[in-house]
């Protein structure tokens, strides 16, 4: 006597739900590759930015320091045409 096992079925018509993944899931693909090189794009432009404005704080704060470290060198005698000399 043989014994007759319960079969499994094969994906039979479980195939065709994938014709409309194929189809619609291209534009889909392209659509959310296509954003997220969008966003790429503006996270590299916002660094660049914080970088730039970091690097001119960085330089106007040393140019200041620079600037208030040289009052304490002599005045220049003021030249001729200057106001209160005649000349």
């Amino acid at each position: 006597m043989t014994r007759r096992g319960r079969e499994r079925p094969g994906p039979g018509g479980l195939w065709l739900l994938l014709v409309p993944a194929a189809c619609c899931g291209g534009p889909l693909l392209a659509a959310g590759l296509a954003a997220a090189g969008a966003l790429a794009w503006g996270g590299l432009g916002l660094a660049l930015a914080v970088l730039l404005a970091g690097a001119m704080l960085v330089i106007r704060s040393r140019r200041r320091a620079c600037a208030a470290g040289s009052g304490s060198r002599r005045p220049r005698k003021p030249g001729p045409g200057s106001p209160g000399i005649p000349g």
